[in-house]
């Protein structure tokens, strides 16, 4: 839906829907081809500058307020998601 609506201009580590695909074909969003182990060394060495938000994806919040995560974003979900991480750039 994000690139639907053109509220994203950057892709990564995969992608998976049409409407993206499309953009990146056209030349219209930035994306880098990655495995998914790499991205969180990149995010956390500093590679992309300062992050100011991510969206997380979750299969399910439970009633009192966790999150589950598909088994693919659990491993660099702290890396997104840490208040103490900072960067180099």
């Amino acid at each position: 839906m994000m690139s639907v609506v053109e509220a994203q201009r950057f892709r990564f580590p995969y992608q998976g829907d049409a409407a993206t695909r499309e953009k990146i074909n056209a030349g219209l969003m930035e994306y880098q081809d990655m495995h998914l182990s790499h991205a969180g060394s990149l995010v956390r060495h500093g590679h992309y500058g300062k992050i100011d938000f991510a969206l997380i994806e979750v299969t399910k919040i439970n009633e009192d307020g966790t999150a589950v995560r598909p088994r693919r974003a659990a491993t660099t979900t702290s890396t997104w998601s840490s208040p103490t991480r900072s960067s180099s750039r």
